[in-house]
């Protein structure tokens, strides 16, 4: 193949995938998030870590307890999203731990989550600090409905 006919047709490439990026405002996403990821939206859109370690703008999975990934909110269908509030539902996943944490099951229902408290962190990504979740049908056993507060911590800002 000729010098000049590769080059045009790298260029054409480029602007193939150049067009595609501006249509989508992203490359892809990242592991465990299933949203936008933090690098796309940072500074634009308010986020949320979903994974325990980045922010994403609505994820289709958060983990709601970091330390087990004991309860996970999965299938997420969010009905609004501001920069103030998002609310969304979706299933909710809970170890049982019955007859213990290591030999229990896990049990599944619908779930609520409810984002606010928007803080601005370092580096201008806004995230949502605040996540509340319920149980539309009833919640599993051993579970009930919480609130979790979150800081900037893990995107390395200033926030506790």
């Amino acid at each position: 193949m000729n010098l000049r006919r590769r080059s045009a047709g790298l260029s054409a490439a480029f602007l193939v995938v150049a067009a595609g990026l501006t249509l989508t405002g992203s490359v892809g996403i990242a592991a465990g998030g299933g949203g936008e990821p933090e690098a796309t939206a940072a500074g634009k859109r308010t986020l949320l870590i979903s994974n325990c370690k980045k922010g994403f703008f609505e994820p289709k999975r958060v983990i709601l307890a970091c330390g087990d990934a004991g309860l996970i909110a999965q299938g997420l269908d969010w009905s609004s999203w501001t920069g103030k509030r998002a609310e969304g539902e979706g299933t909710g996943v809970a170890e049982t731990c019955i007859p213990d944490c290591a030999s229990g099951g896990v049990a599944r229902a619908p779930i609520e989550l409810a984002l606010s408290k928007p803080a601005k962190c370092k580096g201008g990504t806004r995230l949502f600090t605040k996540i509340r979740y319920s149980w539309p049908s009833g919640a599993p056993q051993g579970i009930r409905p919480d609130t979790i507060t979150l800081g900037c911590r893990v995107l390395g800002g200033g926030i506790p």
